[in-house]
């Protein structure tokens, strides 16, 4: 049931996009091929949470962006090494740490002070 409400509390706040890479060990390009994983996953998601479309290559759910870009990344020779798998797969991890604190700051000035404590403790 916590999780559930943590659920709610933030699927609306995915239509918040990040803004674009700087110095934060990922590149322009992965960022915006990250935005349009999430982009196409939330357009295959209706109100209830339920995935619209089936049997196509686009993502149904936003978990289906996990490895967008460290994927792709650890193909590339340089990517095929544990040095390299580890980077790429660091990139796309400050992009999704910089995701949660984007959500986490929105949420946070959104909720009073009683509900924000209540959400952190469920």
């Amino acid at each position: 049931m916590k999780s559930l409400l943590l659920l709610a509390a933030l699927v609306p706040l995915a239509a918040i996009t990040p803004a674009a890479a700087q110095e934060d060990g990922y590149t322009p390009e992965e960022d915006a091929a990250m935005i349009r994983c999430l982009d196409a996953a939330r357009a295959a998601i209706d109100a209830n949470g339920e995935s619209q479309k089936s049997g196509t290559s686009e993502p149904q759910r936003l978990e289906d962006c996990i490895g967008a870009v460290s994927d792709p990344c650890m193909d590339t020779p340089e990517g095929m090494t544990t040095m390299g798998m580890s980077e790429c797969m660091a990139r796309e991890t400050k992009w999704w740490d910089m995701l949660l604190n984007t959500h986490y700051a929105a949420l946070r000035s959104s909720l009073d002070e009683e509900s924000f404590a209540a959400l952190r403790k469920a």
